[in-house]
C-alpha cells in the first residue's frame, strides 16, 4: 500500500489560549509541510483567497491499495480515491502570522 501526506487548510478560533477548528476552507495540498514551506506557500494562499486568521492546518495520509488502485466505469480506467488514514491538527496560524507547531 502507498501513503501520501495531504494537509488541508481549516478556519479557527482561539479559546483560553488554544487553536479549535472551525470548518474547513476546502484548500489543500500535498506534502510535507514545515515552518519555511508554510511561509512560502500557506501565506501565499491565505493572502490570495483572503482567509481569515486564525487557521489550522490538519495534516493526514491517505493511504490506497495497489490492487484497487484502478476500475473500469464505460470501459475507461478509473483511479478509485484513497482513504485518510491518521489525521491530526498540527500546525496553526495566528492573527498575527504567528506560526504555531501544535504537535508535541
Amino acid at each position: 500500500m502507498s501513503a501520501k501526506l495531504k494537509w488541508m487548510l481549516w478556519q479557527a478560533k482561539k479559546e483560553n489560549d488554544e487553536f479549535c477548528p472551525v470548518k474547513s476552507f476546502h484548500i489543500g495540498g500535498e506534502g510535507i509541510l514545515d515552518e519555511q514551506i508554510i511561509r512560502d506557500k500557506i501565506f501565499l494562499i491565505i493572502k490570495e483567497k483572503n482567509l481569515l486568521l486564525p487557521l489550522m492546518i490538519k495534516t493526514y495520509y491517505t493511504k490506497q491499495s495497489p490492487s484497487l488502485n484502478i476500475s473500469k466505469r464505460d470501459d475507461k480506467g478509473v483511479f478509485t480515491p484513497g482513504y485518510p488514514i491518521k489525521e491530526e491538527f498540527e500546525w496553526a496560524i495566528s492573527e498575527d502570522y504567528k506560526i504555531i507547531h501544535l504537535k508535541h
